[in-house]
């Protein structure tokens, strides 16, 4: 009977450590998924906050262009 306990412990010890090994690789899966989805949430970002610093720089030319300081400039290379 004692060997059969035992052998029921050991057959639980290696279940327990074979889910603890699948856990742990699971684990290990979804940091490197977490992480891969971080970088493409900061690179998206990024590439709204680029978008939006070119947005301004253009409204800036065009507002710079329909500008009295502007057409003083034109004026006075035209002389």
């Amino acid at each position: 009977m004692a060997g059969h306990h035992a052998m029921q412990a050991a057959n639980y010890a290696s279940f327990t450590l074979d889910h603890a090994r699948r856990l742990k690789d699971e684990l290990a899966k979804l940091k490197v998924e977490l992480t891969e989805a971080k970088k493409a949430v900061v690179e998206s970002a990024k590439a709204a906050a680029a978008a939006d610093v070119e947005r301004a720089n253009v409204a800036a030319v065009q507002e710079f262009l329909g500008s009295d300081e502007y057409e003083r400039h034109l004026t006075e290379e035209a002389l």
